[in-house]
């Protein structure tokens, strides 16, 4: 394809439209085209549906450890949620003491 051409694909006017040899250098037309690389696709669909199993799994309470919970929520010592679990249900907060 030339490079001097600012419109290859509309074949410009006059002077600047294309020759019959850089027709064949043009992108090929849509009815034309197909799905090629069926591997990747398959690849990337497989890599989005581990995602969601991911992003799922730390949504819910996974192998006894309550998922998000232990993120949003203070933790004591021994493990429990505050806020969550039944030792501390109703303490909401976590309390950090100021060791200086």
């Amino acid at each position: 394809m030339s490079s001097h051409l600012k419109e290859p694909l509309s074949g410009g006017t006059g002077a600047e439209r294309l020759a019959s040899h850089e027709l064949e250098d043009l992108p090929t037309p849509l009815h034309q085209r197909k799905f090629s690389d069926v591997m990747f696709c398959l690849l990337f669909v497989l890599f989005w549906c581990g995602m969601l199993f991911l992003a799922g799994a730390a949504f819910t309470s996974t192998g006894g450890v309550n998922g998000y919970e232990r993120l949003t929520n203070g933790v004591q010592y021994d493990g429990a949620i505050c806020g969550v679990d039944d030792a501390v249900l109703k303490k909401d907060y976590l309390y950090w003491p100021n060791p200086a």
